[in-house]
């Protein structure tokens, strides 16, 4: 079924925990039932337990304290580049697959394109292009919202990331847009063998496609002004002068656009329709975002909007893009009293620390208030609430995904009610990231706006809130 790695330790059988069935192990309820997965393995075996997903068998540990020893990793003992090997082909030379020294190295010079001055060039890009879809999805009627937010983001990728119109990717644009599916499609697939017509071999040969159409670039945006992400990219320089080789700025380029767009879907699907099913929150959100008189937010607005960070975060909560973060011990170490062998595939499962009844109120309500000033549950351990990794592995565009999410809501919530069917509840699928199963059909209906100055409030029909 899967490309096994043998190379990794599969003789975990002295832990609790439960491998599933012969050769598919516990693949189906980790892809369709991922988060009840997660969280009954929790119950029932504690912080530690073994399991077998996708040809691996691995040793998952629960809860803010393995967070935050694995995440810390202060005697360096768990790699990231070994835990991702099975995905090395499609994901080669990218920050995702750079342990230790070498990461620390690549990641300060890529940080250099996601500084505050980076920041606002790419909110300057993206603003048109995201008032003027959002302009358009007015004349949709009822429409699906996870294909156009996916369709938005990958636009944005095209602008913000690639320097492309505002348009997507000008002539190539169906071309790379195609390419950047069968690229995810193949990462996400289980079986990792090159046959031909497969999705993995497509992937393959998306990811060669891409990567060609990325190198025979670099020179141009290095001599550039451009504002975009592969031109800051291009001229970022490591503290002694060094640029990335044109190979290396390829590679980081492709990860940075994979990572963010199909996980800022997710997130935005989730909470858009959360939204519209919890209209007093819809109501506080475009409050927020009346609170400003111009048209368009600037670096510092986006900054302000404290509602927003609540309502998003939530939502990365309850629904965290990546459900497992996988390293491999280099060397065997003590947790909880058991012994996890050298060379172990482990996963972090930061899910299970966000539905903590330890730690949450009701973890299974949509409740932003909990991130609110003074309550702030997610303060509780620094580990607790974990949607972007943490330490040094910690998702380099974090705040650049806030940002993006933030402007996307406060144009769409600005100009419409977000409006779901009558009685609507979201039944998620979870892999291999969460989205509505049924695409999220929606409407957006038409604000009446009133004439009151700054700062307005908007007129909507009251309905009743469902519960999800």
């Amino acid at each position: 079924m899967v490309k096994l790695n043998f190379g990794a330790n599969r003789n975990l059988d002295h832990l609790p925990g439960d491998y599933g069935l012969p050769l598919i192990g516990k693949t189906a309820p980790f892809m369709f039932k991922n988060r009840e997965f997660l969280l009954d393995a929790h119950k029932q075996y504690g912080n530690v337990a073994k399991t077998s997903v996708l040809g691996m068998r691995l040793v998952m540990l629960m809860g803010p304290e393995a967070n935050e020893m694995l995440f810390q990793d202060k005697n360096q003992n768990f790699s990231t580049k070994k835990g991702y090997e099975f995905v090395s082909e499609m994901f080669e030379g990218g920050i995702l697959l750079r342990d230790f020294e070498d990461h620390r190295y690549h990641r300060k010079i890529i940080n250099n394109a996601f500084k505050k001055s980076a920041l606002t060039d790419y909110l300057e890009l993206m603003n048109p292009l995201i008032q003027q879809t959002v302009n358009n999805w007015g004349n949709e009627g009822n429409f699906l919202f996870s294909p156009a937010a996916k369709q938005l983001t990958l636009n944005l990728a095209a602008t913000v990331f690639m320097g492309a119109d505002g348009d997507g990717f000008g002539s190539d644009k169906q071309k790379i847009s195609q390419a950047y599916s069968d690229w995810v499609g193949a990462a996400a697939t289980p079986v990792r063998l090159p046959i031909p017509g497969s999705p993995y071999a497509k992937g393959v040969k998306a990811r060669d496609f891409l990567n060609d159409y990325a190198l025979a670039r670099v020179d141009e945006k290095r001599g550039s002004t451009s504002r975009d992400l592969f031109a800051h990219l291009c001229r970022a320089q490591s503290e002694d002068g060094k640029f990335f080789s044109n190979q290396e700025v390829a590679r980081h380029l492709m990860f940075i656009i994979l990572a963010a767009h199909d996980t800022t879907t997710s997130s935005l699907s989730y909470l858009v329709g959360a939204l519209g099913i919890h209209k007093d929150w819809q109501e506080k959100v475009r409050e927020e975002a009346f609170s400003i008189e111009h048209e368009s937010p600037n670096y510092a607005d986006i900054s302000e909007f404290n509602v927003m960070d609540m309502c998003i975060n939530e939502g990365l909560r309850k629904y965290t893009p990546v459900s497992f973060i996988i390293r491999r011990a280099e060397r065997e170490f003590e947790y909880e009293g058991h012994t996890i062998p050298d060379n172990s595939f482990i996963a972090c499962c930061p899910g299970s620390a966000h539905y903590s009844e330890s730690y949450w109120t009701n973890p299974y309500t949509f409740d932003p208030n909990r991130f609110a000033p003074g309550r702030e549950e997610d303060k509780q351990h620094p580990f607790l609430f974990t949607p972007f990794g943490g330490g040094a592995h910690m998702c380099i565009g974090k705040h650049f995904a806030y940002m993006q999410a933030k402007t996307i809501l406060f144009h769409l919530i600005r100009n419409y009610e977000i409006v779901v069917p009558e009685n609507y509840r979201m039944k998620m699928k979870q892999f291999p990231l969460p989205l509505p199963k049924d695409k999220l059909p929606i409407t957006f209906k038409p604000l009446r706006k009133s004439s009151s100055v700054k700062p307005r409030k908007i007129e909507v029909d009251k309905e009743v809130a469902v519960t999800e």
